[in-house]
């Protein structure tokens, strides 16, 4: 298994939106955060993972939507 960090700006955004969800559902919110972690260990196995977005930004960044 492969292992990722966030940094303290992507915490403290990951700590905002589970209090979004949270504020409907707690049990939303954990599920969601299960969801993320998931996203997060298989982005960690494989990185390249995604699609670019080149009407969004020539950054060579790729897209990888979770949940809505």
């Amino acid at each position: 298994m492969s292992r990722f960090r966030l940094s303290a700006p992507a915490q403290q955004d990951v700590r905002g939106i589970r209090d979004h969800i949270a504020q409907d559902s707690i049990r939303a919110a954990r599920n969601f955060l299960a969801t993320l972690t998931q996203a997060f260990r298989s982005l960690a196995e494989m990185p390249g993972q995604g699609h670019t977005r080149e009407d969004l930004t020539d950054l060579p960044v790729r897209f990888w939507p979770v949940g809505s």
